[in-house]
Order: C-alpha cells, then structure tokens, then sequence
C-alpha cells in the first residue's frame, strides 16, 4: 500500500524542504522551483520551508510510499 502525503509529492511535483535559516542563507523562497543534483544527475522539485528540518539539510522524500517489500522498495 502507498501512502503519499499532499507535502511529498503532487501530480508530477515532488517536494523537498529545508528550515526558514537555510533557506534564507541560500536566498530561496517557500514554493520556489529548485533542483536537486547528484552523481551528475538533477531532478525538479518544489521547495517547502518547513522548520522541522535541521538546519543545513534538504529533506527529500525516498521511497514514495512504500511501505513494503516488493520489486519497488
């Protein structure tokens, strides 16, 4: 069974967050387009300013409402 909050993902939108400091010492915004990128590789996503995450981290969702195991998890 999935289970996808509304702050995960959005149609074809997925979400990231980061806390209000973070944020405003990169100088992104709440609901701003950015991209995340590694190993050469970047996807689009829609930031969230949420205060929950540690400051100096991008919290980005894994897994996509897996919650067990079978050929996607």
């Amino acid at each position: 069974m999935k289970t996808l909050r509304s702050t995960e993902l959005e149609g074809n939108t997925m979400f990231v967050r980061m806390n209000s400091a973070t944020a405003r010492k990169k100088g992104f915004e709440d609901a701003e387009p950015v991209r995340i990128s590694a190993g050469g590789k970047a996807i689009p996503a829609t930031l969230r300013v949420y205060d929950g995450v540690m400051d100096g981290v991008v919290a980005v969702c894994a897994g996509y409402g897996h919650t067990v195991l079978d050929g996607f998890s």
